[in-house]
């Protein structure tokens, strides 16, 4: 990958373009091998939607590394307000050009007749502190839900909400609440 990023830049090097061109490369997400003892890539875990994201444009984006949270729907208003265009619908997201950081966020799948065996979910995640995912049926209906302690358990190995426990169940009516809210957000209030 590295190689292919510095042979992207040399061209634009040649041809002069390179200050007046910005680079966006997001990668797929990746296909489990068996961990949480899946064979795909549609659930909610760290190892799966935990990607690259690479963004240049000398002048106008700071080099080196930036920690911030960001997600795919970043992209769409960074390249607008790159091209000084705006959309004709409100866009989620931020651009990631700016200051904006976001402690959390929203991340959903939604079962689709290609992949009919992975249930439609969403979930708040809260890098370094914890995840929690909710579940729904096939009828709609409430499906089960997922706490991890990322503290204690980066490798989402133990669901505090489903290792029949009760003692160590956490409080997620927060959680819960904050999810709901951010499921029917829009723009850059989402987050």
């Amino acid at each position: 990958m590295d190689d292919a990023l510095a042979g992207v830049r040399e061209h634009l090097i040649r041809r002069g373009e390179l200050d007046d061109t910005l680079v966006v490369l997001v990668s797929d997400n990746s296909k489990f091998w068996g961990e949480h003892g899946l064979d795909e890539k549609f659930m909610p875990y760290a190892a799966a939607f935990r990607v690259p994201l690479y963004v240049s444009w000398p002048g106008h984006v700071p080099a080196g590394v930036d920690d911030r949270l960001a997600s795919t729907v970043d992209v769409t208003p960074t390249v607008l307000a790159a091209a000084g265009l705006t959309a004709g619908y409100q866009l989620d997201g931020r651009d990631l050009r700016g200051p904006d950081r976001r402690d959390a966020t929203l991340l959903e799948y939604w079962q689709d007749s290609h992949n009919g065996g992975y249930p439609t979910w969403s979930t708040r995640y809260v890098p370094g502190d914890h995840q929690y995912t909710e579940y729904v049926e096939k009828d709609g209906t409430a499906g089960p839900r997922e706490f991890y302690d990322l503290a204690a358990d980066p490798w989402e190995l133990v669901n505090l909400l489903g290792d029949r426990d009760p003692a160590n169940d956490p409080d997620t009516a927060g959680d819960a609440a904050a999810l709901a809210a951010w499921r029917a957000c829009a723009g850059t209030a989402c987050p």
